[in-house]
């Protein structure tokens, strides 16, 4: 190879990173231009933009629902089928007549109340549309099955096409259920839970069963991607059934830890994983002992969830025209958390990791206000191409059906292509929301403006700040000084002791103190440091509570040795470091 053929592909190397870095630099400001979700349409005159589809036998509770709704400010029609009518046929033309009627309305919910389970109460019986499984036989067999259930099925065109509907479903018996479910909605958004756990998810996961590497690289890539790309006011709280964690549990008290964190009020508790109809899991002991992460038996023991959203991103945990689910079991039982969202059927590892993306973005950044639009965008994102402010996701969304089609690649006369709208369409029907599609999300108002003094403190014992937001002279605010997600701080645990060791891994908390709003609307004070702490990037968040509302503020600080590493990683740092190279060589020097 030449000097000049060296020399060339330098230049080519050069001015590719430079065009991928001043793209990603430049994409945030991009992507507002290129979103393509519906702007707001209310309803034609005399139409509607909430409707309730339930069977004769429930007429009682949707109407209690209808005028719930109605008070809500919603327009609202109520549309019963006797059971020899409650057909799909029936039920997708009496949606598509409403929607087309009201004038096509963005947002527009529809609830399906009643279970979809042929076997069980049929006078309450409100049928599962379906969806092919468009794969060659030798996978279909290979699944076994050929269909998804599907209620956004009811929504899909002749052509194919997905009316932007949001859906619903409240899998009850009778009355009785319903009515429990409609007062566990009522009072989420009339008097909606306020305070910390309004910026907190919980993360379970089980073991992956791909081997020891493959756990550690998925919990080193959750935890960057919580630092990289979610807002830092949240704290994640991580319960992981793979035994080389330190945030793994015993065994024997897995599905106890399981509720008990379902009932911390979170905002969001998001399973990860393996699962089936009735069961999540495995969790494994370091001793190679196997036991459930969670199963229908362990919802007994959830009886103070309804502050929270679950979801469930596995395979088949709201299979919901089969057997009782545990998606359709949480929603339905007294205490259970106020929406679930699981899948029907098998679902793909890679799509899965593209939909929790979608998922964490949209409700933590606040980008939805109710649970049926939150659902809706997520599973849509990949048809968006203004959804991700960063380009790194935005290309991991894109390089996924590739990827994945390699992976799985036999014999090419059986392999069919794998294109995203084959991968993630698939994964969009597969999956349902458990709940009330217009559920207002009590997500944190991210109003509040906390400051440190110094960005950068390289010693002291305390960290002083300022802040203001809109408050009232005399209310508290709460001000903590947390660690990142991947930091764990170094604490003196005994090695044999999982509970103390996962405890103090979940302890991101290294000083907090609470201070009051001053005659200006403004606050101030300071977060002693404990001795020993390690230089590095912690994060100072400011949560307060006012008329109904949780307001939330943050503010990176760095303490001890200069953020060197962080500097170094940055697009920034790289973009002038390329383009100095190439200014270097593109530019023509006077020789001496």
């Amino acid at each position: 190879m030449t000097r000049k053929t060296l020399r060339l592909a330098g230049y080519l190397v050069f001015i590719s990173a430079w065009a991928l870095l001043t793209v990603s630099l430049v994409w945030p400001r991009l992507t507002p231009l290129l979103d393509n979700t519906p702007a707001p349409r209310p309803p034609a005159a005399g139409g509607v933009n909430y409707l309730i589809v339930a069977p004769e036998a429930l007429k009682t509770s949707a109407e209690a629902w209808a005028e719930y709704r109605r008070e809500r400010g919603y327009a609202v029609r109520v549309f019963t089928f006797p059971p020899e009518a409650a057909t799909v046929e029936n039920i997708r033309a009496a949606i598509r007549r409403v929607y087309n009627g009201s004038g096509r309305p963005y947002p527009f919910y529809v609830l399906l109340l009643g279970h979809a389970h042929a076997w069980d109460r049929v006078e309450a019986y409100l049928p599962a549309a379906f969806v092919p499984l468009n794969l060659p036989q030798v996978f279909i067999d290979e699944a076994g099955y050929d269909f998804i259930a599907s209620d956004d099925a009811y929504a899909l065109e002749e052509g194919g096409n997905l009316l932007p509907i949001a859906f619903g479903r409240v899998p009850v018996t009778d009355d009785g259920e319903a009515m429990r479910v409609l007062d566990r909605t009522r009072a989420h958004e009339t008097h909606p839970p306020t305070g910390a756990g309004r910026v907190q998810v919980e993360l379970l996961a089980s073991d992956s069963r791909f081997g020891p590497a493959f756990d550690q690289t998925i919990e080193a890539l959750v935890e960057y991607f919580v630092e990289t790309h979610m807002p830092e006011h949240y704290r994640w709280h991580m319960l992981y059934g793979h035994p080389g964690s330190p945030y793994t549990y015993p065994v024997d008290g897995f599905p106890e830890e399981v509720a008990r964190r379902m009932e911390q009020g979170a905002l969001l508790v998001t399973y990860i994983g393996h699962g089936s109809g009735d069961y999540l899991g495995p969790a494994l002991s370091a001793e190679g002992q196997r036991g459930r992460v969670f199963d229908l038996y362990d919802v007994q023991w959830v009886t103070d969830a309804e502050d929270s959203l679950v979801t469930m991103i596995a395979c088949s945990a709201g299979e919901y025209d089969q057997g009782w689910s545990l998606a359709e079991m949480l929603l339905i039982r007294p205490g259970g958390p106020v929406a679930t969202y699981a899948a029907s059927r098998v679902t793909l590892p890679a799509a899965n990791t593209i939909l929790g993306k979608d998922l964490f973005k949209i409700l933590l950044k606040g980008e939805a206000q109710t649970a049926g639009e939150w659902i809706r965008l997520a599973e849509s994102n990949y048809q968006n191409p203004g959804s991700d402010p960063a380009l790194s996701t935005w290309l991991l969304s894109h390089v996924v059906p590739p990827l994945y089609a390699l992976a799985i690649r036999g014999n090419g006369d059986e392999t069919p292509p794998l294109d995203a709208d084959l991968v993630y369409g698939l994964q969009q029907h597969a999956y349902n929301l458990f709940g009330d599609p217009a559920l207002a999300l009590a997500h944190a108002r991210s109003d509040l403006d906390v400051r440190p003094r110094l960005l950068w403190q390289p010693f002291g014992r305390r960290v002083a700040f300022a802040g203001d937001g809109g408050l009232r002279a005399g209310q508290s605010v709460t001000v903590t000084l947390y660690t990142t997600q991947a930091a764990i701080r170094p604490r003196p645990v005994p090695p044999d002791d999982l509970i103390a060791r996962y405890e103090s891994a979940n302890d991101k908390t290294v000083s907090q103190v609470s201070v009051r709003v001053n005659d200006e609307g403004k606050f101030s004070g300071e977060v002693l440091l404990p001795p020993g702490l390690p230089s590095g990037h912690y994060i100072l968040e400011s949560v307060a509570v006012t008329d109904n509302a949780t307001l939330v503020g943050s503010h990176a600080v760095y303490l001890g040795w200069p953020p060197v590493g962080e500097a170094l990683t940055s697009t920034v740092f790289w973009w002038l470091v390329v383009s100095a190279g190439l200014l270097w060589k593109i530019v023509p020097r006077r020789r001496p």
